[in-house]
């Protein structure tokens, strides 16, 4: 387990590494077991099963380690003091990504904020941090956290028991923020990612606007049938229209961050053919991930034109300075979503009697469903707790019964 591993002695981080140097220790739910190495910054162990009765008090295991602490001298256990972070985010490398996944986490002034990793390398911005990761329900982090005491990399608990053994190779604050972790497509969870070749993209020089609810959405539910929600944003404009970046706008069932979305123009739209797509994003020499929930409400038909959520915008740099219109430089690519949950049956107006469903949280786009037929994103025909055979855009097919909610398969994340 520990070629390539960070270092300890007698438990203890050293201050070469980041922070000011602090004792490494394991945790769990008392239910899952989680041992560290004494010598390198390693784990094994195995989470227990989650239900959801259980599921607020059986949450895995996992291991971290002190910021800001001194080295014991005699039995007492020295102080755990703060210690201000820096950079733009947290970089690491893992030496495998468990089945069960990673989040990383930090506190800041007494709240812990954590990202769910896709990969077993890159980094992680400060912007992707949110006090409740595993559905980013929470508050995101604005900036570089203050008043931290530790890092802590969780294995969370699923559906059956599961092991896991995994070494932390490297941590850091990051300086630039790399692909994996920032939406590229390197891998996913540990496998090959697939890229698409189908499906719009723009790798020259293409332009973008910001896009809010406001634009022309109802009741904030989009073309896609992702049922937003929005609030204040920060204000500013910045390379976005007067007035987008005061919205904080979200939406379920994607991946990654759910401030983090886009949508296509008409003529790349194809009436919902790409809803849930996801796409890395590139702007600014940074990449993030935005997810596919809407056609555009006014950028036209140009091929070259993709809209941002204000929340990924901001997250892209932009919002800063005073340029207000089409900036170009963008460029876009279709990828595999780093989904490892199910896919989600979203009936329409929430009536399983219509027999209308949006399917969300894909890795791929539904193609085609057996016995149903689609228009403007939303597949008819289709009975409560009725069997049908799903194909993505690559031709992945599962089957299942369509319920509310989780149901129950996925499709693959490589290329068939």
């Amino acid at each position: 387990m520990t070629a390539g591993a960070i270092p300890l002695t007698a438990n203890y981080l050293a201050k070469t590494v980041v922070g000011d140097g602090g004792y490494a220790f394991a945790y769990s739910d008392g239910v899952s077991t989680g041992c560290l190495d004494a010598t390198a910054l390693c784990t094994t162990g195995t989470t227990a099963a989650a239900t959801a009765l259980n599921s607020a008090t059986v949450y895995g295991s996992g291991i971290g380690f002190n910021l800001n602490q001194a080295m014991a001298v005699g039995a007492a256990s020295p102080p755990i003091d703060a210690f201000t972070a820096t950079g733009l985010g947290l970089s690491y490398t893992l030496s495998s990504l468990p089945a069960q996944g990673v989040r990383i986490a930090i506190d800041s002034s007494g709240t812990v904020f954590c990202a769910v990793l896709s990969s077993a390398s890159g980094s992680v911005a400060w912007a992707k941090f949110n006090s409740k990761c595993w559905d980013d329900s929470g508050t995101f982090l604005a900036g570089a956290p203050t008043g931290s005491t530790h890092i802590e990399f969780q294995v969370p608990a699923v559906a059956a028991p599961t092991p896991f053994n995994f070494c932390v190779d490297a941590v850091g604050f990051a300086s630039t923020i790399t692909a994996p972790d920032a939406g590229a497509t390197a891998s996913c969870n540990g496998n090959a990612c697939c890229e698409p070749s189908g499906g719009p993209d723009a790798n020259g020089d293409g332009e973008f606007t910001c896009y809010t609810f406001k634009q022309g959405t109802v009741n904030n539910k989009t073309f896609c049938g992702y049922q937003g929600s929005e609030a204040g944003g920060p204000g500013g404009s910045g390379a976005c229209q007067a007035g987008v970046l005061d919205y904080n706008d979200t939406v379920p069932n994607i991946a990654g961050n759910s401030g983090y979305f886009a949508a296509f123009p008409s003529g790349s739209f194809g009436q919902g053919t790409y809803c849930g797509m996801c796409v890395n994003v590139t702007y600014g020499g940074q990449t993030l991930l935005g997810t596919i929930v809407d056609e555009c409400a006014t950028c036209g038909d140009s091929a070259e034109h993709i809209d941002l959520s204000a929340n990924l915008a901001r997250a892209l740099g932009i919002g800063v300075g005073g340029v207000i219109g089409n900036p170009t430089g963008v460029t876009w690519k279709a990828v595999a979503c780093p989904i490892t949950s199910h896919i989600m049956a979203v009936w329409n107006n929430g009536n399983a009697a219509g027999g209308q469903v949006y399917f969300q949280n894909v890795v791929f786009p539904v193609k085609s469903v057996s016995g149903a037929s689609q228009s403007n994103g939303i597949w008819s025909t289709i009975s409560n707790g009725s069997t049908h055979t799903l194909t993505d855009m690559l031709g992945h097919t599962v089957t299942a019964a369509i319920v509310t909610g989780d149901i129950g398969v996925q499709f693959p994340a490589t290329c068939p």
